[in-house]
């Protein structure tokens, strides 16, 4: 088996990914590996677990569009207002609504 996070081939245990828009903390938790922060880099991997997008194409999204933020990010921040979170969640419930292209050109 391969962690769906980092893409290392044989780990022991595999965990669910938690769903971002019902569980985020649980989300956050799992992707910033139990710290209190997150960084560009770890929240780039994370989401492309969740969104159809390369790791590439996400870290520099997170980049043009959080890189004001001061990173790394607090749970409070990844969740505020207009931050990554919210951003991520408006990216799956378009995938969910069929909206597949929508996303891919938003990004």
């Amino acid at each position: 088996l391969k962690c769906p996070l980092c893409r290392i081939a044989a780990v022991a245990l595999v965990v669910p990914v938690p769903l971002l828009d019902q569980a985020p903390k649980e989300w956050f938790d799992l992707v910033s590996q139990q710290k209190s922060t997150i960084s560009q880099s770890d929240l780039a991997q994370g989401l492309s677990v969740i969104l159809p997008l390369s790791v590439d194409r996400l870290g520099v999204e997170v980049q043009r569009r959080f890189g004001h933020l001061v990173w790394p990010l607090t749970f409070d921040d990844f969740l505020g207002e207009g931050g990554p979170a919210q951003w991520a969640c408006r990216q799956l419930h378009a995938l969910r609504s069929g909206r597949h292209a929508q996303v891919a050109e938003e990004v």
